[in-house]
């Protein structure tokens, strides 16, 4: 698949999808360089420009940021797991803090049911940033909320754990 640079009309639009479906801000990405290829959109620095890419063959350059989702009407942007801690930081909509439970649920690969209504306040249907919230924010990725309150796990398979072991579980001595 060949990748393209994007150039500031295609760039913007991004950034107003993300804007728009997150309310973050879109300063936080101001100094990268956008890639797509395929549906999916990297980011790397500006140093890429200067580079010969015509000259090189090249499979994948930067960082995995998301994917344009165009078969969901209500939610056209699904970022990867380092989109979401990208992004995540500055969103101040459709993100949801989740408990622990459901943190562990969530790693493994498994759909979670949000059934607490002050637990998606912020949220509507589409997709949505997930968090941990312990001493520190942990964004977790991406799923997809339905109008039944299930996020569905985008998680790629080989990045899901298999079993989660829990060192807070562990007795002392």
């Amino acid at each position: 698949m060949r990748q393209k640079i994007l150039n500031s009309k295609s760039r913007k639009l991004i950034l107003s999808m993300l804007e728009e479906r997150f309310a973050f801000n879109k300063e936080t990405l101001q100094d990268y360089v956008f890639i797509q290829s395929g549906d999916r959109i990297y980011i790397t620095n500006r140093e890429l420009e200067l580079l010969p890419l015509k000259d090189l063959r090249i499979d994948n350059i930067g960082l995995y940021l998301a994917s344009i989702e165009p078969k969901f009407n209500h939610a056209k942007i699904r970022l990867s797991i380092e989109g979401s801690q990208i992004v995540g930081k500055t969103a101040k909509k459709n993100v949801l803090s989740i408990n622990r439970e459901d943190m562990k649920s969530w790693i493994l690969g498994k759909d979670i049911q949000v059934e607490n209504a002050d637990y998606n306040s912020n949220c509507e249907p589409g997709f949505i940033i997930l968090k941990f919230h312990d001493n520190f924010d942990h964004f977790l990725g991406c799923g997809l909320m339905t109008n039944e309150g299930v996020v569905k796990n985008y998680i790629p398979k080989e990045r899901r754990l298999k079993k989660f072991f829990d060192l807070s579980d562990k007795p002392n001595g």
